[in-house]
């Protein structure tokens, strides 16, 4: 005889991924660098670092992700950013290769992107954490390398596709990445009194409730299996 449970299995499971599917459907990243004469330039009075304008008076321009529908448009990254940890250092992945990271405070970070109608998607932005990685000849680094979420505020009402699903989540994700060469550590950054500033390329990340709808999900279906077991051992 058929077991009646299995169709009710069957129904929750459907409504639950009618439910969070179109949500992390709508999860993107756009891939963005800095544009021609822009970077980010450590200030060691002071121990911060900022975003320097290039051409157009633009940080960055997008360069892929998503539907694509985003490239080419560009951005700004504003604010200034203290670091203001103590520098921890460790040994490296490779011979030779030390990492020094530390804390970042915020102090009215934005990122914005202007699309082709020169509508803005605009946010507010922290950067969390920052590090260098590397030995004397070569270094690379990267900020809110932990993966934290660190775009909120968020607003767009433009009608560009990928701004749109980057826009529909509460809250977002952003990282970037730079280089020095020869090597620069937080410690040679953050000493003295002359600036340093090099270009660098990012990742900005929607992530939409659906992101904890589906952890809600795997969560139920584990219970639902779980009375289910009990349901046709009874």
């Amino acid at each position: 005889m058929r077991n009646p449970f299995n169709s009710i299995v069957a129904t929750l499971a459907a409504g639950l991924f009618a439910f969070a599917a179109p949500q992390a459907a709508n999860a993107i990243t756009l891939n963005f660098s800095s544009v021609t004469n822009a970077g980010i330039t450590f200030n060691p009075v002071g121990d911060t670092f900022s975003f320097t304008d290039g051409d157009g008076g633009f940080d960055f321009a997008i360069g892929g992700g998503a539907t694509g529908a985003a490239n080419g448009l560009k951005g700004n990254l504003g604010g200034t950013f203290t670091i203001d940890g103590p520098i921890i250092t460790s040994p490296g992945p490779f011979l030779g290769t030390i990492i020094e990271q530390s804390s970042v405070s915020s102090s009215s970070g934005t990122f914005s992107i202007v699309d082709a109608s020169n509508q803005v998607f605009f946010a507010n932005v922290s950067w969390i954490d920052i590090y260098t990685m590397g030995n004397p000849l070569s270094t690379q680094g990267g900020i809110n390398a932990g993966g934290v979420l660190n775009l909120s505020g968020i607003t767009y009402s433009g009608t560009n596709v990928d701004l749109l699903n980057l826009s529909l989540a509460p809250n977002g994700l952003g990282a970037i990445t730079f280089q020095f060469q020869p090597g620069q550590f937080l410690s040679n950054l953050t000493a003295g009194t002359t600036p340093q500033a090099t270009t660098y390329s990012g990742t900005v990340s929607s992530v939409p409730e659906g992101g904890s709808a589906m952890a809600l999900l795997g969560l139920a279906l584990i219970g639902i299996e779980i009375v289910r077991r009990k349901f046709t051992l009874a």
